[in-house]
């Protein structure tokens, strides 16, 4: 079954950030002070950024199948399911405003899952027993989940 990252219903909001760019392009050589223009410049850089990262995040994708895990987000990652070991998931301490993770072992190490898939609580969850669910290896969250 393939997952997608939280934006996945909305694929074309690069284009809002391409528009809000290419228009405080259009501003930053209409000002008259060297300041507004370097603001509006600044401004353009970080909207066309923005839209390069919403760009590539289009393309991600975490596919999960009887034989093999295919983790393509900002880490590209390929294991077989026969080489799992287990997989933990849970929040992580309090210094990363108990941001969930969800880590998969193998024999030859570990992988994280980018935190673009891991949405809420529930879908951490679902990805642990899909992963590792028939294999038994779903390590729950010690503590307070």
């Amino acid at each position: 079954m393939k997952y997608y990252k939280q934006f996945s219903g909305t694929p074309n909001l690069y284009l809002l950030a391409l528009l809000a760019g290419g228009a405080c392009l259009g501003l930053t050589f209409r000002m008259d002070e060297i300041r507004h223009m370097l603001e509006m410049g600044v401004c353009t850089i970080f909207l066309f950024v923005i839209a390069g990262i919403l760009w590539k995040g289009r393309s991600h994708y975490l596919d999960i199948d009887r034989e093999r895990i295919v983790h393509h987000g900002f880490r590209h990652w390929e294991i077989r399911r026969a080489d799992l070991v287990g997989v933990e998931y849970g929040r992580k301490g309090w210094f990363d405003d108990r941001e969930l993770y969800l880590k998969v072992r193998t024999l030859t190490g570990e992988y994280s899952v980018d935190s673009g898939f891991l949405v809420n609580k529930q879908r951490v969850e679902e990805l642990a027993r899909a992963m590792g669910g028939g294999l038994g290896i779903g390590t729950p969250p010690q503590g307070r989940w």
